[in-house]
């Protein structure tokens, strides 16, 4: 008989490590089935009752086990097979990886909210979810992450589930470095490399043209492995009839998730034999007399870029813009750049920097996922009332706040010679990311993009508006490339992109299936996607794409007449599908070969390729 004393230690323990009571027998059947210790087993999922996405815009709900943990080949090629013989039963199940959460569409999984039969498998169709954040196997010799000593270039290998600050650490204790950097470290290398995420290298495409290959298994468990040199005639025989212009990797590089599970990634890097090899540092734009914003942006963009790959501007740029501010304050643009150094003056060792438990902040499901959010809910609120009519003295003040904390973060990261540097608690927005292509980065080129950002400043500086944005918009520019998925594809290598980002604040008192309450909010709320709506209109008529990991499809081309909709609607895809053209249909093709059965594929994705009509959920 247990004593009460002892079962008191026992409610203490549970209570101390924060884990639900559900949860911890979960944990003690689990060892009865012979489960790894990160929590999943061959007989069953994670019992985990709700999954949200960072902005919590998407949460999925489920009684039933269908969140997967694998720590290696067998127990995944086990949830594969768990995954086939369900799908006896329920034949539209799909499986999809769940990454950091940082996804804004629902691209991993459908928000099902609204479902009132959650056990209706045509409004809520059942999923499993795979989270690779405990992942190892023999292609990095059981560990997360290898330097590849097989090539002449250096290289690293990674499991998908390895998250960005991971990697930096990893690289820095190797003297090594990336060819190109998003701002954040919280994001996993399968999710950014499964969409279009983009670095600040000037000279370099998004983050998955860095990589050489990708390793996938299949639905049946057999794996592939693709690189810059896979024919598909090697891999996929009866695909042949996609010919001989296209490349495996193009499909790979932003596969949306469609083409089975990443187990491992070859990503492309360079040396780092110093810390001061990366030099970073931030600048305001300085005004100079110009007459007009547009030659002001182009004469501070064109001294900060130079000419690329001439060694006269910045290697890395972002760029954040403040609107309200009048070009002659010098406070309106704040560039952030990277130089690197091939011999500098001072040469310091890389100090050794302590690893990251990605595993353990994962905590079974039921960690901190995405970027670091703000724990006070008034800065959410601040937030959300500052972009309407009334709060002209709150979005002011953020506005600036917004800039000199970034300016201060960045400042501090670079005293530590660090590639990412966002790593700040920020409320949970939503983006809206475009890339729009430049006939050059000269003075044409970037003239186009001051015109993109001045689609915001025009409408924003407008008394009488019915929304404002809050917080400063972000743009940086990239080198356009071959994959078939991404805003960035283009025939022309020489083609850049400029990409635009463009936040909103979301409401945080909401009920229980994400609706706001009170009618004025329901007003906002419209006032707010009609910005958007607008903006994008203005955007996609100068050739711009959306990036596919942030909130887009905020107007219906086929409703002119309606100002905005609900986001990614199916009027709006079917219009992107066709812009896209033979690129998305070959994707689209290659899908079909990779994966017949479609166990890859959710709701959401087949809107997107066209397999289905009704609006995305």
């Amino acid at each position: 008989m247990i004593s009460e004393q002892s079962q008191a230690n026992n409610r203490w323990e549970m209570q101390k490590n924060k884990v639900p009571a559900w949860q911890w027998v979960t944990r003690i059947f689990s060892k009865w089935i012979g489960t790894d210790k990160g929590g999943t087993s061959s007989k069953s999922g994670l019992l985990l009752q709700t999954w949200q996405n960072w902005s919590k815009n998407i949460v999925y709900e489920s009684n039933e086990p269908y969140y997967f943990m694998p720590e290696d080949k067998t127990q995944l090629r086990e949830v594969l097979l768990q995954a086939e013989r369900e799908r006896q039963n329920h034949p539209n199940l799909t499986v999809r990886v769940s990454g950091q959460r940082h996804s804004q569409p629902p691209l991993v999984v459908h928000d099902n909210r609204n479902v009132v039969d959650k056990s209706d498998v045509v409004e809520n169709p059942p999923v499993f979810l795979v989270d690779m954040s405990c992942y190892a196997d023999d292609a990095t010799g059981g560990e997360r992450l290898l330097v590849d000593t097989s090539g002449n270039s250096p290289r690293v290998i990674m499991n998908s589930g390895v998250r960005e600050d991971e990697l930096e650490i990893f690289l820095k204790n190797n003297d090594l470095m990336m060819k190109t950097v998003t701002a954040g470290g919280s994001f996993s290398l399968g999710g950014i490399t499964a969409v279009d995420a983009h670095g600040a290298t000037v000279t370099e495409g998004i983050f998955a043209e860095t990589v050489y290959s990708f390793t996938i298994m299949k639905a049946n468990g057999e794996e592939v492995t693709i690189d810059e040199n896979t024919q598909i005639a090697e891999i996929l025989p009866e695909c042949a009839s996609l010919g001989d212009n296209w490349s495996p990797i193009q499909f790979a590089r932003v596969s949306l998730g469609g083409l089975g599970i990443v187990t491992s990634i070859k990503l492309n890097v360079q040396p780092r034999p110093y810390q001061e090899t990366l030099l970073g540092g931030t600048e305001w734009f300085t005004y100079s007399g110009e007459s007009t914003e547009q030659e002001y942006f182009v004469n501070n963009t064109s001294r900060l870029i130079g000419e690329p790959g001439e060694g006269d501007g910045h290697d890395r740029l972002e760029v954040f813009f403040n609107p309200y501010q009048e070009m002659s304050s010098s406070k309106g643009f704040l560039a952030l750049f990277w130089d690197v150094q091939e011999d500098p003056g001072s040469q310091t060792d890389n100090p050794e920097a302590e690893d990251v438990n990605v595993c353990g902040d994962a905590n079974n499901g039921e960690g901190p996922y995405g970027s670091p959010i703000l724990p006070y809910g008034f800065a959410q609120s601040i937030g959300w009332e500052a972009q309407f009519r009334e709060g002209e003295i709150l979005r002011t003040g953020m506005m600036s706040i917004f800039m000199t904390v970034i300016e201060l973060i960045v400042g501090r990261r670079n005293e530590d010679y660090l590639e990412l540097w966002y790593t700040i608690q920020v409320p949970p927005v939503i983006f809206m990311s475009y890339f729009i292509p430049l006939s050059d980065i000269g003075p044409t080129g970037l003239g186009k993009a001051w015109e993109a950002l001045n689609v915001v400043a025009e409408k924003v500086r407008r008394e009488g508006q019915d929304f404002y944005i809050t917080g400063p918009m972000e743009f940086r520019f990239v080198k356009g490339g071959d994959t078939a998925m991404s805003g960035t594809y283009s025939g022309n290598s020489d083609t850049y992109f400029v990409n635009l980002d463009l936040l909103g604040f979301i409401k945080a008192d909401r009920d229980n299936k994400n609706n706001v309450i009170e009618l004025n909010d329901q007003q906002r709320y419209e006032a707010m996607l009609d910005f958007f709506a607008a903006v994008e209109k203005e955007w996609v008529a100068m050739d711009g794409f959306p990036h596919h990991g942030k909130m887009y499809g905020f107007y219906n081309p086929n409703e002119p007449e309606e100002p905005s909709n609900r986001p990614f609607n199916e009027g709006f895809l079917q219009d992107l599908r066709e812009r896209r053209g033979e690129p998305q249909e070959k994707f689209k093709e290659f899908c079909d070969c990779i994966d017949p059965n479609k166990i890859f594929r959710n709701k959401y994705l087949k809107t997107l390729l066209g397999e289905v009509e009704n609006t995305v959920g």
